[in-house]
């Protein structure tokens, strides 16, 4: 393992401070920013790199707050943070070529939002299944899990499909998404 921190950039914790203020208000995001004052949080640069363990704390008390703990629900604020960074500053990703094109160069995404890991992705020849491995992280967290679930489900549905789904499970080190289309 790398012996460097383990950290996410501030778009993708700014993300989900902006979808708590999108679904539930001004006030909502101001008690979950308090929440974390003088942590070293806030004020968030897009630009900046963040710790992963406050990034989880951030995203496990969204669940907590305002889905009664049920980590599977943080799947809308994946899906949240896909609409938002590919229909604007990471469009390029989704190109007219099609999904499977966008699964395959999702690696480099994924550097640009978390500095440590790797991700690698093997379609299915049929081309309407593959596999995502998390690969090489310090630490994997369900919370974090969820998110990316929605994610690659809404990505999926930013490519013009009508139906993805997406499982996930735990082996060893590694995380292992199944995305059906």
């Amino acid at each position: 393992m790398p012996d460097r921190p383990y950290q996410v950039k501030g778009s993708t914790v700014r993300s989900k401070l902006d979808f708590v203020h999108e679904q539930f208000g001004a006030e909502a995001r101001a008690a979950l920013e308090a929440r974390f004052s003088g942590r070293g949080l806030l004020p968030i640069l897009v630009s900046g790199w963040y710790d992963y363990d406050l990034y989880v704390e951030v995203i496990e008390a969204i669940a907590t707050i305002h889905f009664g703990s049920d980590l599977s629900r943080l799947a809308a604020v994946g899906a949240y943070s896909a609409e938002q960074s590919l229909r604007t500053v990471y469009a390029a990703f989704v190109r007219s070529t099609g999904f499977v094109e966008f699964l395959r160069g999702i690696s480099r995404l994924h550097h640009m939002f978390y500095n440590v890991g790797r991700l690698d992705v093997e379609v299915a020849a049929d081309r309407h299944s593959c596999t995502i491995t998390h690969r090489e992280k310090p630490r994997l967290s369900e919370a974090d899990l969820w998110v990316a679930s929605g994610f690659y489900k809404k990505a999926g549905e930013l490519h013009g499909l009508d139906s993805v789904a997406c499982e996930f499970e735990i082996a060893d080190t590694d995380a292992r998404f199944t995305l059906r289309w």
